[in-house]
């Protein structure tokens, strides 16, 4: 397993095994030293402690009754309990559409809603949209507190969202009550807000989880991001928004938008190639003296004290800042060892275009990325791919599913080579400990069964497979592998004292229930 799981997970499976590691010691060495020592023989009938033993005795014996019942009828009507266990188990398997799957589920009590405005909006504007959202969450009870920001202060952030305008972005970070204070679960807060944003327009609202920041992609840190790529941008964002009006109309998605937009003002620098040619300049010598006269270009440092200062090339604020300055931007000819205006070799056009142009695998790309409602994210990118199924995309433009759901599938794909590994070593020691190619088989089925329990208690618990789920039920065959190994070792005990098999089981099944 590898990417954001491993990093994630890698502690914890460390802390498990030597945790596992020192219970094993523990047991070898340190509890028999301390039974022999601290046990001692209760007298019956004297002491609480005898009463609370004599209680749990009674309850035991009552389980064991029932328990002695269930096997004796298990053994006499073998084919219908292979039946029952195989029907169930197959029966089992059809709950997890159901159940659904996901990468991580949100555990975090703290909300984060990013906001973007449309091209072009002022900083005023999306201020006052992000109070209006404010006022929804000042009217949840479970909130502790909430900040803000807008325009520059969060730059940063504004640069994953997919927007190069800082003054169209905004977000509203909100901490909750821990969970055993919460009037209502985090989900329903979020599923409320999300209705009630609806009502502010000119806005999209996105919710991040705490999986965003791990899977979040180019295209912002969102649940579902939905990649096309192609080569014409014209083309590009046709597809783009209609698969953006496609997935709008999809049960549990929310605040879906687009990796970039068009209507972006920007300077578009046009080449005089002949012109350009005549002074000894080619088109990357403009490109890289604009990308340092604008941007700035660090060239050196200085360093007084131990401490170094960056020192910059950059053109004077007065250059950069309007259309007839920018004409008159310097650039080095060596033909005639000088400088040369900028529009003696080029034109420059104020036009609109798209706020962002990424590239993956040299080719162009757009993300139309979301939010996941109160819905499995497995549910919703089948949804997406019957969507994606409908649409015609022209030869050479290709989509993929990123974001959580790449994640996801990356995760469960190792987990399940994990498990297949684990199932085959699990095999090999245990047919070189019983020396028999038949016992370790016996042992192993009790994996599927105890499947069945795990995904029935997710269904009634309301919980989605997800990379937490399947660490447990790991951790769950091994237990159940344990457990058979103790009974198979008691029942081959039995029946080397010279019992038949089936009293063997009798005699085994019941003393080995206390320890398992």
């Amino acid at each position: 397993v590898g990417g954001a799981t491993q990093q994630l997970f890698s502690p914890m499976v460390m802390v498990f095994s030597v945790a596992l590691l020192t219970s094993m010691l523990v047991a070898f060495f340190a509890v028999p030293m301390f039974s022999s020592r601290l046990l001692h023989p209760i007298s019956e009938g004297k002491g609480f402690l005898y009463k609370l033993v004599n209680a749990f005795q009674n309850l035991y014996k009552a389980i064991e009754e029932i328990y002695r019942g269930m096997l004796a009828w298990v053994l006499r009507h073998r084919l219908a309990t292979i039946g029952i266990g195989i029907g169930s188990f197959v029966l089992s398997l059809f709950l997890i559409p159901v159940i659904g799957l996901e990468y991580i589920p949100a555990l975090s009590n703290v909300i984060t809603i990013t906001v973007k405005t449309p091209v072009g909006t002022r900083l005023e504007e999306t201020d006052k949209v992000i109070a209006e959202a404010e006022k929804y969450m000042a009217q949840v009870p479970d909130f502790i507190n909430y900040t803000s920001y807008c325009g520059s202060g969060g730059r940063g952030a504004f640069a994953l969202m997919g927007t190069t305008n800082p003054d169209q972005s905004g977000s509203i970070i909100g901490r909750l009550k821990p969970f055993r204070e919460l009037k209502q679960p985090v989900s329903v807060t979020k599923e409320w807000l999300r209705e009630k944003l609806k009502n502010i327009p000119n806005a999209i609202f996105s919710f991040m989880e705490m999986t965003s920041f791990l899977t979040g992609g180019r295209g912002g840190m969102a649940d579902i991001d939905v990649e096309i790529r192609g080569d014409d941008l014209d083309t590009l964002a046709q597809l783009a928004n209609d698969l953006k009006e496609r997935m709008k109309k999809i049960p549990g998605v929310f605040g879906v938008d687009l990796s970039w937009t068009s209507g972006a003002p920007e300077y578009r620098v046009i080449i005089d190639r002949e012109k350009a040619r005549t002074f000894g300049i080619t088109a990357g010598q403009i490109g890289s003296a604009l990308y340092t006269l604008l941007g700035g270009q660090q060239v050196t440092y200085y360093r007084e004290k131990d401490k170094e200062y960056d020192i910059t090339v950059q053109a004077p604020a007065s250059l950069r800042e309007w259309e007839t300055n920018l004409k008159r931007m310097p650039i080095y000819s060596p033909v005639t060892k000088s400088t040369v205006p900028l529009e003696m070799v080029a034109k420059i056009e104020l036009t609109t275009g798209p706020s962002l142009i990424t590239r993956r695998q040299f080719r162009r790309s757009v993300d139309v990325t979301a939010s996941k409602g109160n819905r499995a994210l497995g549910d919703i990118v089948r949804d997406i791919q019957r969507e994606l199924n409908k649409m015609k995309f022209p030869p050479g433009y290709i989509t993929a599913i990123r974001g959580a759901e790449e994640s996801r599938r990356e995760a469960f794909s190792g987990l399940f080579i994990a498990l297949v590994g684990a199932g085959f070593l699990i095999y090999v020691i245990l047919a070189s400990q019983f020396e028999s190619l038949v016992h370790p088989l016996v042992i192993m089925t009790a994996i599927p069964m105890a499947l069945i329990g795990a995904l029935l208690a997710l269904l009634l618990g309301g919980e989605t497979i997800s990379v937490l789920s399947l660490l447990g039920i790991l951790m769950l065959a091994g237990i159940v592998i344990s457990n058979s190994v103790l009974l198979v070792q008691f029942i081959n005990l039995q029946r080397e004292r010279g019992l038949e098999t089936k009293e063997a089981i009798m005699v085994a099944g019941p003393i080995r229930l206390r320890p398992i």
